[in-house]
């Protein structure tokens, strides 16, 4: 569910929009994120269409801030009937705590993985980062660029990365 947002939408039966700010909001969506996201404020625009072969939404402006991150997005989904859907996703953070990256990772996404990102960030900063995630979901993770990428560069300070039992931590 959703708490802590406003907006208004304009639509009919073939596309619409949809304008939301809100302050002091969360998301608890536990088919997609572990616990609830709290979110101080976020505003987005997101319009829908049907186009062939399913719904698209198009996320324009989307801003974000809370405790672990500030940033904005933009981008698509199209929801592809039986299968995940096909995503086009591009934003940056301008303030990140990559202590709680985990928290922010859908847990359809890398269920192997978690427990490494969970052990292995334990300390770091960053005021620039940029990221991409374009693909087919069904896809992921995307082991060649053909089917996907998922890009991210990151000026990190204080960083601290336990990569493994019995090796030195990377600082």
């Amino acid at each position: 569910g959703v708490s802590g947002l406003s907006g208004n939408i304009d639509g009919n039966e073939k596309s619409g929009t949809l304008h939301v700010t809100g302050e002091r909001s969360g998301l608890d969506m536990p088919h997609v994120f572990a616990s609830p996201l709290a979110l101080d404020t976020l505003t987005a625009q997101v319009a829908w269409a049907h186009a062939s072969g399913g719904l698209q939404l198009k996320l324009n402006n989307v801003s974000f801030a809370n405790a672990d991150a500030a940033g904005t997005f933009f981008g698509t989904y199209r929801f592809i009937p039986d299968s995940k859907g096909e995503i086009d996703l591009t934003g940056q953070l301008t303030r990140a705590d990559v202590r709680n990256l985990v928290r922010y990772i859908p847990i359809t996404i890398v269920k192997n993985g978690r427990p490494w990102f969970e052990r292995a960030l334990v300390a770091g900063q960053s005021n620039d980062v940029r990221f991409r995630v374009k693909g087919r979901l069904d896809d992921f993770p995307f082991v060649q660029e053909k089917t996907g990428l998922v890009h991210v560069v990151a000026k990190v300070t204080g960083g601290t990365l336990d990569y493994a039992e019995k090796w030195p931590r990377i600082e």
